[in-house]
């Protein structure tokens, strides 16, 4: 019985015991797929407010974290030289230094990418802002996407 719960803690991860609060604070920055978060995603809002690119707020509440994604949505024979997104906690605002509340994703040429997971908070609590840069122009999120 020991070697089973034992081997189910090495698969599961001990870290999935705790709270979502608990296990958010830990979670923050690590990369979603890593730290078996990928399991429940939920899309918490999206948008294409800016048609250059698709911005969502993914959920996990297993987790209790969050994350940015951001997908270039442009001419298939065009690729951006840079993609970034940002999320935040409301509280914190883009511009904070706590990992556990900002978290931030610049990649060059590419068409997708997603930012490390911050701690999720209550629904209203977390917000993304996106970026693509194409031929020198670059395209931001005409409005932080909140969930």
């Amino acid at each position: 019985m020991v070697l089973i719960l034992l081997g189910l803690a090495a698969c599961y991860g001990i870290d999935h015991w705790r709270q979502p609060d608990e296990l958010g604070d830990a979670m923050a920055g690590r990369d979603f797929r890593e730290a078996n978060c990928h399991v429940d995603p939920q899309i918490s809002e999206s948008t294409t407010a800016n048609p250059r690119f698709l911005l969502e707020i993914v959920k996990s509440e297993r987790c209790g974290t969050a994350w940015a994604k951001i997908t270039w949505l442009g001419p298939l024979d065009q690729q951006p030289a840079q993609i970034e997104a940002t999320i935040y906690r409301m509280a914190a605002g883009p511009d904070g230094s706590d990992a556990r509340d900002v978290q931030k994703v610049q990649k060059m040429d590419i068409r997708a990418a997603w930012t490390p997971m911050i701690r999720s908070g209550s629904r209203g609590s977390v917000c993304a802002v996106g970026l693509v840069e194409v031929d020198g122009e670059r395209f931001k999120s005409p409005v932080a996407l909140c969930d």
